[in-house]
């Protein structure tokens, strides 16, 4: 008995889904009938709202479509539906020509047709309503006298002048959230960046740069306008957040998603609104970038004019202490920078980028020829010489602290990718090659400056010099030395920023100590009183030198760079008068205490001392030894 139960359970649920799916097929009947009769007589709101039907009750017997009767169906709704589709195409040209009896209202009725047909169907059409809009504007402006980059201009004046009417024409026809306004107008910009590159491909070569700039300048004022216009526009429909960034402008076209605002549109509709705008920026002016190499030439060459007029003028800004021309070419280079930037943020841009940093290499190329000119004619005028080399090296810096705000400034004149690949660090290393240029030219100048005196304390017959005539005094070519140095010192402290002072002046400290030492070196034989004079004249150059920073230590004040200073000579000048004793040691006490008061021999220093001890290298095979050893 249950197991009857259980059938009749059975077929009563199947025959009660079987008359309810005959329900739904003979509903999904009369809505076929329905609209093939709303579609012959344009009812299309009724269309819309069968069409919405039909799809609703097929999901039901989606199962059943195997059934030829059911299949017969949906053959018969698609052709209606191909029908209908070629319908409404018919219907919007016959609304454009104003050739049809169709009202507004009937042909918001078709948007919403359009909608049930899916977003393929709307994005087809929105396409084609934008085609008839433009044929005009395509046809007027492919007739070679419209083509002209000098009529560049006509172009906008001319949609300016259509959208009015389309806006008129069309009015209470599109819903608004389908954006197509903002659509005419990316198609508007498709088709005029073709013409565009067609007629620079055509005429680029024969217009003056002027003349292709000037288009390109309306071109962005153009592309401008309609990003700010269509964000106002449709800022319901689109996230509109820092729009102002253009180094993040494309991102966030290309992110952008529905705001809060887009609540008001039924779900259902969601999927038709304008979701981001398209990318107006660089849509019709990046098809000048191929054609904008005059431009490039034409300020590579004013640069490099700018440069030779400026270097032209030895003048001096006295308060920085550098040269005009780097004041003058710094100005004129982020000229270049805005000028440039107003024109392109991506290849143009990134040529004159390119510019620039030749233009600086050309620049730090021309310090260093006048600095080695400058080197040739020292003899002629010492103190200009040493000014000179010091306004080159005050230049140099003053382009390196400056670098880094244009590097900043290029990157954010550059859209990606090029602003990552632009960098300045080779210019940045110029400049260092120019300072260290300065300081080497300077060098050589303190020891062409010295030779004499050096010459001279060398030429004294210190064998002569007993213990008792060594004075507490230095003497005379020490004086002389001591008397260059300072006024040397002088000049420094006048032009060189301190960073680079302590820099020079170590420099400085080594070069006059190894120039002492070295004349020391070349004595032969060594009085009683030889060795204690020498530490005398030894004691006073090492005072001349600390004396450099005696002015910052009665202020007070105490820095890093003035205590590596004084240590670095303090160090340098102990190392000058350990040797000088072990000099005036006994040959034992020479070869016992060598390894302390040399720690940092190395061969030739052990030669050159053995020469002057008068022993071979087979008799002290130990100090060797302890030198290799150390090394």
């Amino acid at each position: 008995m249950c197991k009857d139960i259980k059938s009749l359970d059975i077929a009563k649920k199947n025959l009660t889904f079987s008359i309810t799916a005959l329900k739904k097929f003979i509903m999904m009947l009369t809505a076929v009938d329905k609209l093939r009769d709303c579609c012959a007589n344009k009812i299309y709101k009724e269309v819309a709202n069968l069409i919405s039907a039909f799809d609703e009750l097929s999901v039901f017997i989606q199962k059943y479509q195997t059934i030829p009767q059911i299949q017969d169906l949906y053959k018969e709704k698609d052709e209606i539906i191909r029908e209908l589709q070629l319908q409404i195409k018919e219907d919007f040209e016959s609304y454009y020509n104003q050739s049809t009896t169709l009202t507004s209202q009937d042909m918001n009725s078709a948007c919403e047709v359009i909608e049930t047909l899916g977003l393929s169907f709307k994005q087809k059409m929105v396409e084609y309503i934008c085609e008839l809009a433009l044929k005009s504007y395509k046809n007027a402006f492919s007739r070679a006298e419209n083509q002209l980059l000098d009529q560049h201009e006509r172009r906008f004046a001319w949609l300016w002048r259509n959208l009015d009417d389309f806006e008129k024409k069309w009015v209470n026809v599109f819903p608004e959230y389908w954006g197509m306004q903002c659509m005419l107008i990316y198609e508007f910009c498709g088709i005029t960046r073709i013409q565009c590159t067609e007629s620079l491909e055509k005429l680029g070569g024969k217009t003056e740069i002027g003349i292709i700039l000037k288009a390109l300048v309306n071109t962005l004022n153009f592309e401008g306008k309609i990003t700010r216009d269509m964000e106002k526009k449709y800022k319901n429909f689109i996230n509109n957040n820092n729009q102002e960034n253009h180094q993040q402008q494309d991102e966030m076209q290309n992110e952008q998603i529905h705001n809060n605002n887009i609540e008001f549109i039924p779900k259902n509709k969601k999927e038709f609104a304008i979701q981001r705008l398209p990318r107006f920026k660089c849509s019709i002016s990046d098809s000048f970038e191929p054609y904008l190499k005059p431009f490039v030439d034409q300020e590579e060459n004013e640069l490099k004019k700018c440069i030779q007029d400026a270097l032209s003028d030895e003048k001096v800004e006295q308060d920085l202490k550098v040269f005009n021309s780097t004041l003058i070419l710094l100005s004129y280079v982020r000229q270049l920078i805005n000028r440039a930037s107003s024109y392109s943020r991506s290849q143009t841009m990134f040529q004159i980028a390119k510019v620039i940093k030749k233009g600086l290499k050309m620049y730090s190329d021309e310090l260093i020829q006048r600095m080695s000119n400058e080197t040739q004619n020292k003899h002629k005028n010492t103190e200009f010489f040493q000014k000179q080399i010091g306004f080159s090296i005050n230049t140099s810096e003053c382009w390196k602290e400056n670098i880094t705000g244009l590097e900043d400034l290029v990157k954010a004149k550059l859209d990606s990718p090029y602003s990552e690949q632009f960098d300045m660090s080779s210019e940045d290393d110029s400049f260092s090659s120019c300072i260290n240029k300065g300081v080497e030219y300077y060098i050589n100048f303190v020891e062409w400056s010295m030779e004499g005196p050096f010459n001279n304390l060398a030429k004294i017959n210190w064998a002569q010099i007993l213990e008792g005539q060594a004075g507490i005094d230095s003497n005379e070519c020490v004086k002389e030395i001591k008397f260059f140095l300072n006024q040397h010192a002088i000049i420094i402290k006048a032009i060189i920023s301190e960073v680079y002072q302590f820099f020079y002046f170590k420099k400085l400290v080594q070069t006059v100590n190894n120039k002492f030492l070295n004349t020391v070196y070349k004595i032969k034989s060594f009085g009683n009183g030889a060795i204690p004079q020498l530490i005398v004249d030894c004691t006073e150059l090492e005072n001349t030198l600390n004396d450099y920073t005696k002015k910052e230590e009665q202020q007070q004040i105490q820095n890093k760079q003035i205590n590596s200073y004084n240590q670095y000579v303090k160090k340098s000048f102990n190392k000058t008068k350990n040797i000088l004793k072990l000099i005036g040691m006994p040959v034992q006490g020479f070869i016992d205490n060598f390894s302390n008061f040399f720690e940092d021999a190395i061969i030739t220093d052990l030669d050159k001392l053995l020469a002057i001890k008068g022993l071979k290298k087979h008799e002290v095979p130990q100090l060797y030894k302890a030198i290799n050893k150390n090394n």
